[in-house]
């Protein structure tokens, strides 16, 4: 993950042996001096990845999409006004707003208690974590789409986490949920007709990240027929998008959704 290029080797002049004997102990010196300077690369190597922790808590910010990155898409834009907001929270802040659904609302009840809201899990996200009180977060539902706006607007998130290791296991927490949790039911309790069936499959797409991206088939009240959820991480950074499409998940993205997917992409590859 970190780039770490090898100090430059000395330079020494070649002086001709005295004798045979004198050249073998000279190539065996001459031999562990190099060996010892490959194991002093790699140990510095190992150390700068384990003690990195990747970029920035400003780069979370920028990896969020702006008009200006969107300009060249048809009929896609950000939000004006108030809907166009972007709003910060520290991890602990989000997770008490993001409380994770009950096991008697969602079945199985294993797909319950995994999530809290977009950008954190209830099993990684405590205060034993490193990142408890420095993690920063970014949303806004802000991704306005013409053809699609009897919906809500696309929504996006991005998060700074305390490692790169941090942020592998959050991505690891999400695939799994996909494949354990790809039919997935919830129940609202108060009102039966707000029950939804949603329907997850992955869509294969390489876009030179970590990444997890689902589409979805609904079923209930006022829900969107296909929605894709797309999560990306470079380092330590992760961003997340859903966005709402006509196109059957099992038939790929449709042309706008993977525009968009690949600007998010781009700019995240970008960032330093």
């Amino acid at each position: 993950m970190t780039d770490t290029a090898p100090p430059d080797e000395p330079t020494s002049g070649a002086q001709p042996p005295k004798s045979k004997t004198g050249r073998l102990i000279g190539l065996s010196i001459g031999g562990g001096v190099v060996f010892i300077a490959m194991v002093t690369v790699v140990l510095m190597v190992a150390l700068s990845v384990v003690g990195s922790t990747g970029l920035p808590a400003g780069a979370a910010k920028r990896a969020l999409l702006t008009a200006s990155d969107l300009a060249a898409i048809t009929g896609v834009e950000i939000a004006s006004g108030q809907d166009s907001v972007v709003r910060k929270h520290s991890l602990q802040a989000y997770v008490k707003e993001n409380p994770g659904d009950t096991s008697n609302t969602v079945t199985p009840a294993k797909c319950a208690d995994n999530l809290e809201g977009w950008m954190a899990w209830k099993a990684l996200d405590n205060p034993s974590y490193r990142g408890w009180k420095s993690d920063v977060i970014f949303e806004a539902s802000n991704i306005v789409v013409d053809s699609e706006n009897s919906y809500e607007n696309g929504l996006q998130e991005s998060r700074r986490f305390a490692s790169v290791a941090a942020a592998s296991a959050f991505m690891n927490a999400q695939r799994g949920w996909y494949k354990e949790c790809a039919t997935s039911s919830y129940a609202d309790p108060g009102d039966s007709t707000n029950n939804a069936t949603y329907r997850f499959s992955p869509i294969s797409l390489d876009l030179g990240l970590d990444s997890v991206i689902e589409g979805s088939t609904n079923r209930g009240k006022g829900l969107p027929p296909h929605l894709i959820d797309v999560y990306l991480r470079k380092q330590n950074i992760v961003y997340v998008t859903e966005l709402v499409t006509n196109s059957a998940p099992q038939h790929g993205m449709d042309p706008v959704s993977l525009a968009i997917v690949k600007t998010a992409a781009k700019k995240l590859s970008s960032l330093r």
